[in-house]
């Protein structure tokens, strides 16, 4: 038997949803408190990874271009270039360190 008058219930009810509207509120005003969902994570091990990306260093031969007797040593680097997905990597440093013909 409850020790609650008749009629009460409605009252308890609404204060019980106050309670969790309250709860939910705050849970977004603090998200830190809330378990990290997949996204979060996975934004967080890239950040990770980005701080950990080294570069490595090659050496490549190529075969002479067509036109190479006509090419100057800056042309000669600018095609060496062209081979590259850009000119910088994403620290600002020079993807081709050195260049050279015979």
């Amino acid at each position: 038997m409850a020790l609650v008058k008749k009629g009460t219930g409605a009252v308890l009810l609404a204060a019980a949803l106050m309670a969790i509207l309250l709860l939910l509120s705050a849970a977004s005003l603090y998200p830190s408190m809330m378990t990290p969902t997949r996204a979060s994570r996975h934004q967080r091990r890239q950040q990770q990874h980005a701080r950990t990306i080294y570069y490595q260093t090659y050496t490549i031969i190529l075969r002479k271009p067509p036109n190479a007797n006509a090419m100057d040593e800056d042309a000669h680097r600018r095609w060496h270039q062209s081979f590259l997905p850009s000119i910088l990597t994403d620290s600002g440093e020079p993807r081709l360190l050195d260049s050279y013909y015979r």
